[in-house]
């Protein structure tokens, strides 16, 4: 019997990071094991657009913006 697909959620604290997003995301996408997801949920309170479109491609991690923002 094989155990599901693991999935881990992350959640990023940021304000005034909107240079820094794209870095963080393909870190994370770097460090995540194969067959394992990760959803990486942003609170952002900043007015620079942070968390606004952040493509990193094909790969294990789907960024979640701040619905809040």
């Amino acid at each position: 019997m094989t155990a599901p697909p693991a999935h881990v959620s992350i959640v990023v604290p940021t304000f005034g990071e909107a240079g820094t997003v794209h870095a963080l995301l393909t870190r994370i996408a770097a460090a995540v094991p194969d067959g394992v997801r990760a959803a990486v949920g942003f609170a952002d309170d900043s007015a620079d657009h942070t968390c606004g479109p952040a493509p990193i491609g094909p790969g294990p991690v789907e960024p979640i913006p701040d619905p809040l923002s």
